[in-house]
């Protein structure tokens, strides 16, 4: 497996100075999760508040559920084959950018998208959007709570020698590791293969 850092900079500890992701969410368009309702999302919010199962259902009249509500990350189950996460990163002192990942999963494979928004849900200049490494070979992300830290994994499946797919689960093949860059409010490209 082949691995790369991407960054100099990782910022830890608690993120300070702006607003939890829920404070967000409760303004968020509905086009940035468009099989959700500006009502799912606050009912997504207040059952996770209660301590209780936040499941919905979305407009298309299947079960979402919100799996995870921190300060900085929302993870969403939008449907069997589809999940979501919005997290936030700061830009500066009292700003920040919020990056929409959405995921969907066929045959044990993924493919993520990425969507880059100001503060205001605007989309973000080009200039800061997120851009992949290697945009047509890594097809997941993963966004943490606790880091400002995200990882890319390009995944395939096991190849028999018959060339047919084996029925064992996916294989990471390649990660890239990007850190944050706070102060300029992208993350940083700089690439050391091992």
């Amino acid at each position: 497996m082949k691995k790369y850092i991407i960054g100099l900079l990782f910022l830890a500890g608690s993120i300070s100075g702006y607003s939890q992701v829920k404070d967000y969410l409760k303004v968020m368009p509905d086009s940035v999760l468009p099989i959700l309702s500006h009502n799912n999302i606050l009912d997504f919010i207040d059952f996770i508040d209660s301590g209780v199962k936040a499941e919905v259902t979305n407009k298309m009249q299947g079960k979402s559920v919100m799996t995870y509500l921190g300060k900085t990350l929302a993870t969403f189950q939008l449907t069997n084959q589809t999940k979501a996460d919005v997290k936030l990163f700061p830009k500066g002192a009292d700003d920040v950018l919020i990056y929409v990942v959405t995921t969907s999963v066929t045959d044990s494979l993924a493919d993520s998208s990425v969507n880059v928004y100001n503060s205001d849900w605007s989309v973000a200049p080009e200039e800061i959007q997120f851009i992949m490494p290697h945009p047509s070979r890594f097809n997941e992300i993963i966004m943490h709570e606790e880091s400002e830290t995200v990882n890319l994994y390009e995944r395939c499946p096991k190849v028999r020698f018959d060339g047919d797919l084996s029925e064992e689960s996916v294989e990471v093949v390649e990660e890239i590791q990007l850190i944050w860059d706070r102060n300029a409010g992208k993350f940083k490209i700089e690439q050391n293969n091992n």
